[in-house]
């Protein structure tokens, strides 16, 4: 392997996929030169891919920035939120989807004009470890650990999950480096189990060492709570919306992904 095929540029290291992502990268051998777009001056050498671990729409002003250092081939991640939040009726939502649809329009014209192969993935629910457990399980543990329980709507909480370890995504990531069958393709990812989204909160108040205490009450008395919620800092981001998706099943086929390079994620119950 040639020294311009050993560098791999690397924006998002701080997220949690490249928390299990870079130790896996260097450990085979892989050098790993770090973007940070709060340093107006990355200077890069040769490099054959780039890794895309940050938001998908922030590849608007990244990758024309990396031209010159001889990029061959792109791995970038967008979200399943493209799917589910599209009817939204939340405005940061809206623009949630429209900057993710951005983001993956901009990637596929991009990498067509520069001939450039790229991998696009869209995984469901992350989750890490308790050290960091990733930003949607962040938030559930926060409500477990305030409040010792979690308020639901009454006949509620059926809609089927599959929330993916981290480190199953970036294993995904180092199959398909030099991966052909995954060139100029998009992969939906899943995690290895289905489940009710009451059974997945479940499991989080096990992360937490908590016996699962929840308290069915009406809808709008959920919506007050969230809105209050929603006017801490602490809780910044809970809406109306959540309530709505937990009936609705979030289950995205992986097959694809399982045939070109082997994806076989852990079960959700497992990874405690």
């Amino acid at each position: 392997m040639s020294m311009h095929e050993n560098n791999i540029i690397l924006s998002g290291s701080r997220s949690i996929i490249g928390h299990y992502l870079i130790p896996l990268l260097q450990k085979q051998g892989y050098h790993l030169q770090l973007y940070s777009r709060q340093n107006k001056e990355n200077i890069f050498q040769k490099s054959k891919t780039y890794i895309h671990l940050a938001p998908i729409w922030s590849l608007i002003d990244i990758l024309p920035s990396l031209e010159g250092t001889g990029i061959q081939r792109i791995i970038a991640f967008s979200s399943t939120s493209i799917f589910t939040k599209k009817n939204s009726s939340m405005k940061s939502e809206q623009l949630l989807v429209k900057n993710l649809e951005e983001g993956e329009a901009f990637l596929r014209a991009y990498a067509k004009k520069n001939n450039i192969p790229f991998t696009l993935f869209r995984p469901t629910l992350i989750y890490g470890d308790k050290k960091n457990p990733g930003n949607a399980p962040a938030m559930l543990l926060k409500i477990i650990k305030t409040c010792g329980l979690i308020p639901l709507p009454r006949k509620t909480g059926k809609g089927l999950r599959s929330p993916v370890f981290a480190k199953d995504l970036a294993l995904a990531v180092y199959q398909c480096l030099n991966e052909e069958k995954t060139f100029f393709k998009s992969y939906n990812l899943s995690g290895g189990e289905n489940l009710p989204y009451r059974e997945m909160l479940e499991g989080f108040f096990h992360w937490t060492g908590k016996k699962p205490r929840f308290i069915f009450i009406p809808k709008f008395v959920i919506y007050s709570l969230l809105y209050i919620l929603a006017r801490t800092k602490r809780f910044q981001g809970v809406n109306k919306e959540m309530v709505h998706r937990m009936q609705q099943d979030m289950i995205f086929d992986s097959t694809e992904a399982r045939k070109d390079f082997s994806y076989a994620p852990q079960e959700f119950r497992l990874s405690f």
